[in-house]
C-alpha cells in the first residue's frame, strides 16, 4: 500500500495535524492528482470549525497539480494533464468540505470540477486563483446575468489563467451572452 503525507482535520474543532494515510484511488469520474501546489485560505478554517460533511476531512480547495491516474469512464482529461481545482469539486461536491482538498501530496477529483493549468502559469501562481472568492464571484455573476450557465464563470477563470491583460470582464460576459443567443 502506497502512503502519503497529509494534513488532516481529525474532529469539529480540532487543529490540523500531519498524518500518514494511504494515497486515495479515483473512483468512476475520478482523476488522482499529485498535488505541486494548495493555496491557503480563511475558508480552510471552516473544516476545523464544523463544516465539513464527515470526519476525518484534508482541507484545501486552491489546488494545482498533475493528472497520475484516471478513474473508470473519464474522458475529459489525460495523465499527465495540469489542472487545478476550486470551491467546486465538481459532482455537487465542495472541495475540502465534502471531499478531501489538496493539504496532501495527492488528491482525487472529480473530472467536471477541474480546470486546466497553463504550462506558462507556475503553479504557486495559479493556486490562489482558484480560490472561494472566485466561487462567489460565480454566484454573483449568475444571480445578475441569469440564465447564464455556471461554466461561462469557467471559462472567465480559464481565460485568466491564460494570463491575457486586457481582459475585461463584463466586455466578455456580453459577447459571450450574444454568441449564446445566436447559436439559439
Amino acid at each position: 500500500m502506497n502512503l502519503m503525507k497529509a494534513i488532516q482535520v481529525h474532529a469539529k474543532g480540532e487543529p490540523m495535524k500531519l498524518v500518514e494515510i494511504p494515497v486515495p484511488q479515483p473512483k468512476a469520474g475520478q482523476v488522482l492528482i499529485q498535488v505541486e501546489a494548495c493555496g491557503i485560505c480563511h475558508g480552510d478554517s471552516k473544516v476545523i470549525e464544523g463544516w465539513a460533511s464527515e470526519y476525518p476531512r484534508i482541507p484545501g480547495h486552491e489546488v494545482v497539480g498533475v493528472i497520475t491516474q484516471l478513474g473508470i469512464g473519464v474522458t475529459k482529461w489525460k495523465v499527465g494533464q495540469r489542472v487545478g481545482i476550486g470551491w467546486h469539486g465538481g459532482h455537487n461536491h465542495t472541495t475540502a468540505l465534502t471531499m478531501d482538498g489538496g493539504y496532501a501530496e495527492y488528491m482525487v477529483a472529480y473530472e467536471d470540477g477541474l480546470i486546466l493549468i497553463p504550462n506558462e502559469l507556475s503553479s504557486e501562481e495559479a493556486a490562489p486563483k482558484l480560490c472561494l472568492v472566485l466561487y462567489e464571484i460565480v454566484k454573483l455573476v449568475r444571480a445578475i446575468l441569469l440564465p447564464f450557465p455556471v461554466l461561462v464563470a469557467w471559462d472567465i477563470l480559464q481565460y485568466n489563467m491564460q494570463k491575457k491583460p486586457d481582459f475585461r470582464l463584463w466586455q466578455y460576459l456580453v459577447e459571450k451572452k450574444k454568441r449564446n443567443y445566436h447559436a439559439n
